[in-house]
């Protein structure tokens, strides 16, 4: 893994910045089209039985500073006609709990879909300095993709728990440690450290599956033996890399009112997969064009003549 070989690619190659934002932009679309269909049934309950205007009239008391009791009559009066939504319609349990448990998997499955097709891009130009459209391998890799996204969903379900646990227990240690200005520090702190670790796991998995041609499991395992062999390397690298990442994307969105991540966004995702790719280059002693002309070997300085 290289932090200085993946931020120099990431830009000799920004035009893959555009492609990554226009799959962002189709995504958005899609998933802005699909959540009204989702959302809509559940809205239309909720307005029906006027729990808007009890969620109005809630807030007029929070504004008015009425008394604990009155406050406690507005909650009520929410709960109530929450309940007579369940009791009116009894399909609203599917539409509570179902239908976002669909749009969940959904939104993750049309979210992930470009991973694997952008492995495939950065593979070709790291590996024989060839173009390849991100949107064509999309569709091409379509089928591996879908069963991708779903396993690492599932890992990630797994994986996200025990950060957030421990971020709560970091949290909890803290407060009862009467140090309460160090919160944001130390839980910051423990979840940029939490979600290093699970990359650990995944650091060359997509590399494995496309470069490598192995099956899904078989290539998380493999990444997994990649990332833990070399522990240090990952974990600092990852770590560092995400307060960059954070840092960078905070600011833009602060001087610019948050339009600066439409930009942002896509560079990040384009530097952390090269993150990815150079770990799984320089891992596996092979040899990658850093840009045009000039090309890395793992373990030597940069050269200019041609991959043979």
């Amino acid at each position: 893994m290289s932090i200085k070989n993946s931020f120099k690619m990431m830009l000799n190659r920004f035009s893959i910045v555009g492609e990554i934002l226009l799959f962002l932009i189709i995504f958005l679309v899609v998933f802005c089209g699909l959540g009204a269909i989702y959302i809509q049934p559940v809205i239309q309950a909720a307005v029906d039985l006027h729990l808007n205007e009890e969620i109005i009239n809630l807030y007029d008391i929070l504004l008015s500073g009425s008394s604990f009791g009155e406050i406690i009559e507005g909650v009520k009066g929410i709960l109530k006609v929450i309940g007579n939504i369940f009791v009116n319609d009894k399909g609203i349990v599917f539409k509570t709990f179902v239908v976002p448990i669909l749009f969940f998997v959904t939104f993750n499955l049309f979210a992930n879909m470009y991973e694997l097709a952008l492995c495939k891009v950065l593979e070709a130009r790291m590996s024989s300095n060839a173009k390849l459209s991100l949107l064509n391998n999309v569709v091409s890799l379509s089928g591996k993709s879908v069963l991708y996204v779903l396993v690492k969903l599932l890992f990630a379900i797994v994986t996200d728990a025990v950060i957030l646990l421990a971020v709560w227990g970091a949290y909890k240690l803290v407060v009862l440690s009467n140090v309460a200005i160090l919160v944001p520090f130390i839980v910051l702190f423990v979840l940029l450290a939490m979600v290093s670790l699970k990359n650990c796991f995944t650091i060359t998995w997509e590399q494995h599956i496309i470069i490598g041609e192995e099956k899904i499991f078989p290539a998380l395992v493999n990444s997994t033996k990649d990332g833990f062999r070399h522990f240090f390397m990952t974990f600092s690298g990852y770590f560092v890399s995400l307060v960059f990442a954070i840092a960078f994307n905070g600011l833009l969105a602060f001087l610019t009112f948050g339009v600066g991540l439409v930009i942002s966004a896509p560079v990040t995702i384009l530097y952390m997969k090269f993150l990815q790719m150079t770990a799984y280059y320089n891992w596996n002693n092979r040899r990658y064009y850093l840009d045009g002309h000039r090309i890395v070997t793992p373990g030597e300085k940069e050269l200019t003549d041609k991959l043979e």
